[in-house]
């Protein structure tokens, strides 16, 4: 695994907590907290299920708002533009 990258070392530390909770939790006997746990884990999943939802919604937002030119309309403008440059030199 390469270190240097951001996304790899997040991984890899987020990984290693895993782990570490885990082997804690096998060492939970009593169910009440077991169920205890579970719950906190539901609650943290849907939170990014819905932080990772609303985060697609506002991608979809913006792009629709920023669609891009066709490129006819583009290099119409390009050309009216050198045109009103050359224009103006004269």
């Amino acid at each position: 695994m390469r270190t240097d990258r951001k996304e790899d070392l997040d991984r890899y530390y987020n990984d290693h907590l895993k782990m570490r909770i885990i082997s804690r939790l096998m060492k939970i006997k009593s169910w009440s907290a077991i169920m205890g746990i579970q719950s906190y884990v539901m609650e943290a999943e849907l939170a990014q299920e819905k932080a990772e939802h609303a985060e697609q919604e506002e991608f979809k937002k913006w792009k629709a708002s920023n669609k891009p030119q066709a490129a006819s309309t583009i290099k119409k403008t390009q050309l009216n533009n050198i045109c009103e440059e050359s224009a103006e030199d004269i």
